[in-house]
């Protein structure tokens, strides 16, 4: 792989204040935690909760294309289809374009390491202070308040696992085995393989105990969430509501499991009404719909989870930022452009004002959705743009998605009216009389993969409404239809029928040969 150089005084101070200690040195580490050392040192927890979110940022390779969540966002994206790498001088993202990512090593190799790594740091912390704090009894709420961030950090890296690595395209039994589970008093050695139904469970058990913790400390008159990287209890709430939608598709529930899909479906949207009814969220507007360039924690209201990117913490030349950002120094603006799959563009109405995000002058490269504040090409040389993780606009389409789900398509079009009267008010004002299944369904994919494009939705959404994406009812491998992805993209214009085990992840060699409980079943392969 070739690397962008980087020149002048200014980047070699911002290697310098890279190198210095910071939050990312915070690894969990040690014995448990005694209430005497906490009440001594109330900072060491959040510390301790700070090395967890580190994880988030951190590459751990030495790929330019690895840097953390928001390289694993752009990664699905681009192998949903709806980015397009449109030149590849660099290297870096090839495999991704290319659809090489299926087999054992690479991406699907990365993203298991990543969210078993944050299983692991949230389990040391849960493990560390259950002497702490009593979980039916909690008094001391700052104490809770860590204790749950960490249960929702492991919750959602165990929820990420059922997305990514359940199989598919063919519809999931929720009682196939899909992974091990290391919870805070495990034996730190190979563990065996549990179900997805029971994988499901511990990440919503999870995101409940941590919704229970967290609530107590906001409770109080002395909560302050000091930045948006923690996580409160508006992000659970949609992290459970994500998990439910995710749940309640494509699943072969056995009649023993006796499972209420419309319980799960009415949570949803109870979740995702308490988040759009809190106040404390304002949609992107559509008068700020292009001028906000998706990159300040501190001045996007509507951004739910983020992280303030420092010259600590920044990631330079192998960051998000320089990954699709032309006006970044670095890969983007040298000519590896990420852009909007062209199909995709074309469909997008011009009264829909998200489609201003992409310019054809710019190879559709999205100018207009994320950009450095100054505008100059290549001329941001610091690095210090933030990162989304979670913003409003999802819960409107979360619960649009959960109210078509049980058929009450009147509640589902209400979601979408008003989340397109800040996008496209022309759809907007005839949305609500939508009654076609196929025609609501296809909105509802449609605004996912338009408003949420480069954050890490898409392969989601392809996962959750395969059936549409590949012309079939079950999403089987045995279709005759073809995948045809926009002639924008550098390669693999079309996946072949019967071909699309490619856009798959399977459990990497590492554990196939390490763990005693996978090595050699077959029942780990996707057909």
């Amino acid at each position: 792989m070739k690397i962008l150089k980087i020149f002048g005084i200014a980047a070699t101070i911002t290697l310098v204040f890279g190198c210095s200690k910071s939050f990312l040195n915070d690894y969990p580490k040690g014995g448990a935690v005694s209430e005497e050392q906490f009440n001594e040192n109330p900072e060491s927890f959040e510390a301790m909760v700070k090395g967890l979110y580190s994880l988030m940022i951190t590459g751990g390779t030495s790929s330019h294309s690895d840097f953390g969540q928001k390289s694993i966002d752009l990664k699905t994206d681009m192998i949903s289809g709806d980015i397009a790498l449109i030149r590849c001088t660099y290297g870096w993202f090839e495999s991704v374009e290319r659809l090489q990512e299926y087999n054992r090593s690479g991406l699907t190799s990365y993203i298991w390491s990543y969210y078993y790594a944050i299983i692991k740091n949230a389990n040391l912390i849960i493990r560390d202070t259950a002497g702490v704090i009593n979980p039916q009894t909690a008094n001391d709420t700052i104490k809770s308040y860590y204790v749950g961030q960490a249960y929702a950090m492991r919750g959602y890296a165990y929820s990420a696992l059922t997305y990514y690595y359940a199989k598919w395209p063919k519809a999931i039994n929720v009682d196939e085995n899909l992974a091990p589970v290391y919870l805070e008093n495990t034996p730190d050695v190979a563990q065996d393989v549990q179900s997805l139904s029971n994988i499901f469970s511990i990440a919503e058990n999870d995101f409940v105990t941590a919704k229970q913790y967290i609530a107590r400390y906001e409770a109080t008159k002395n909560y302050v969430r000091l930045s948006k990287v923690e996580i409160n209890t508006d992000v659970v709430s949609l992290m459970l509501a994500y998990l439910y939608i995710h749940k309640a598709q494509n699943l072969i529930h056995p009649e023993s499991d006796n499972y209420d899909k419309e319980s799960d479906l009415n949570a949803a949207i109870a979740l995702c009404d308490e988040v759009i009814n809190s106040g404390n969220y304002p949609m992107l507007s559509y008068d700020k719909l292009l001028a906000t360039g998706f990159n300040s924690v501190t001045q996007s209201d509507n951004w739910m989870w983020g992280i303030d990117i420092d010259a600590e913490t920044t990631g330079m030349l192998a960051s998000f930022w320089g990954a699709v950002d032309v006006y970044t120094y670095s890969y983007a603006y040298s000519g590896d452009i990420k852009a909007i799959d062209q199909n995709l563009w074309n469909s997008m109405p011009e009264s829909d004002k998200r489609k201003q995000w992409f310019t054809s002058k710019e190879k559709l490269a999205p100018v207009n959705k994320f950009f450095d504040r100054a505008k100059i090409k290549g001329g941001d040389r610091n690095w210090l743009n933030d990162l989304v993780f979670m913003r409003v606009e999802e819960a409107y389409l979360i619960a649009a998605e959960a109210a078509f789900l049980k058929s009450d398509f009147s509640a589902s079009t209400s979601y979408l009216h008003t989340l397109l009267l800040e996008r496209d008010k022309d759809v907007a004002a005839t949305i609500t009389s939508v009654t076609d299944e196929e025609q609501l369904k296809k909105q509802i994919i449609y605004n996912w993969r338009t408003e949420m494009w480069g954050e890490g939705r898409a392969y989601f959404t392809m996962r959750r409404f395969c059936d549409v994406y590949f012309k079939t009812t079950y999403c089987s491998a045995n279709t005759d239809q073809n995948y045809h992805r926009g002639d924008n993209h550098l390669f693999e214009k079309t996946i072949p029928a019967g071909d699309f085990g490619r856009l798959c992840f399977v459990i990497p060699y590492a554990e196939m040969i390490y763990n005693p409980y996978i090595s050699g079943q077959s029942e780990f392969q996707h057909e």
